[in-house]
């Protein structure tokens, strides 16, 4: 099933969802030991928080488990949001106002960049001791400006199919639309082929059999720190990349993802010293117009870093200019085979008067 929105193409017949499901033991029908308090199912799980559970409301003879003879399935559920899985949080998270995520998140579609970025290693902050694997600015900046190349080619492949017998004006209009303007203005009676050269000079073909290459196997073994999943050129990106060039609209969310699946999937961080972002990229996401930010770590910042929440209060810019409509989600898994660039964004969340909720992004692909 295809939607329009503006100059996109949205497929929806094809959903790629981040959320990771939340897993508890449930009872088993008398004689049945497959499943029960030992059998644990896989779940993610940070700051040592009790595990997701399900239990069956009791009340006189009446118990609400088919499994156990009831007549329905009735079960309490114990959460902590935080640390059972992928989450959704707004500034109350952090504040000593209150602010609550269901009145902070009104809007649940947003375009999206998607971006690969390995952490680098780095000396803990002082007052601790050892290294840390961190997100800088300096990688963020990189991987972002590799997701828009990615993005600009293929728009630039849509140019050239279009510029058809019907003659090069379709041509002209479609790379004008994906903000191609160095080819837009290439391209005259000489042909297509002069906008085409014009693109490649500038590094946009590179981005297209990169993409192709790189593959699952980019997560597959160690690469170097701040290396992204793409290439692209070596001019320095803007604050939001977008934002200088009105036909390319700017996104107001950023999936950020630090590894493969496979390390992120059903993971117990709790005591590891997972990743974290730097104070200094989360401020730069949002002088960049970033409202939504989405990471595969449990949280932006340090395990244990003193309570200072320094990228949390970049971020929402709390106290002195608090961004109340701002999110970030953690926990999130990001799919080997799904490339950088643009897609569309579904927040699918539960209404909670809290300042966090379990949630479930969903990204679809954008022509």
């Amino acid at each position: 099933m295809l939607a329009k929105i503006g100059e996109y193409t949205i497929n929806l017949a094809q959903p790629v969802c981040l959320g990771q499901a939340l897993r508890a033991v449930l009872p088993s029908p008398p004689g049945d030991a497959t499943t029960g308090p030992d059998s644990i199912p896989p779940q993610s799980n940070a700051y040592f928080a009790p595990l997701f559970a399900a239990d069956p409301v009791r009340a006189g003879s009446f118990v609400g488990s088919t499994a156990l003879g009831g007549p329905l399935n009735f079960f309490n559920l114990r959460l902590n949001p935080h640390g059972n899985g992928t989450h959704t949080e707004c500034v109350g998270h952090i504040a000593r106002e209150r602010f609550v995520l269901s009145e902070c998140l009104t809007r649940f579609f947003f375009l999206a960049d998607l971006v690969s970025v390995v952490p680098e290693r780095m000396a803990a902050p002082a007052g601790f001791t050892g290294m840390d694997e961190v997100v800088t600015r300096a990688g963020l900046e990189t991987g972002l400006k590799a997701a828009l190349t990615a993005a600009a080619t293929a728009g630039l492949a849509a140019a050239a199919a279009a510029a058809t017998d019907a003659g090069i004006e379709a041509g002209l209009a479609v790379a004008k639309s994906a903000g191609l303007a160095a080819a837009a203005a290439a391209a005259t009676d000489a042909g297509i082929e002069a906008g085409l050269a014009v693109a490649k000079a500038a590094g946009l073909a590179a981005a297209a059999p990169a993409a192709a290459t790189e593959g699952p196997a980019r997560w597959a073994t160690p690469k170097t720190a701040g290396q992204t999943r793409l290439a692209g050129p070596d001019s320095e990106p803007s604050a939001n990349p977008t934002a200088e060039n009105p036909s390319f609209p700017r996104a107001e969310a950023l999936v950020l993802r630090t590894a493969g699946e496979v390390l992120r999937r059903n993971r117990n961080w709790s005591g590891t010293n997972p990743p974290y972002l730097q104070a200094e990229a989360l401020a730069w996401l949002a002088d960049a117009g970033y409202e939504h930010l989405l990471v595969d770590l449990p949280s932006v910042d340090r395990e244990e870093d003193g309570g200072g929440l320094a990228a949390h209060r970049a971020w929402w810019r709390y106290p002195w200019a608090t961004r109340t409509q701002a999110t970030i989600t953690e926990m999130i898994v990001v799919p080997d085979h799904l490339p950088d660039g643009r897609y569309l964004l579904q927040m699918q969340l539960p209404l909670m008067d809290m300042d966090a909720a379990p949630s479930n992004p969903v990204l679809y692909f954008l022509n």
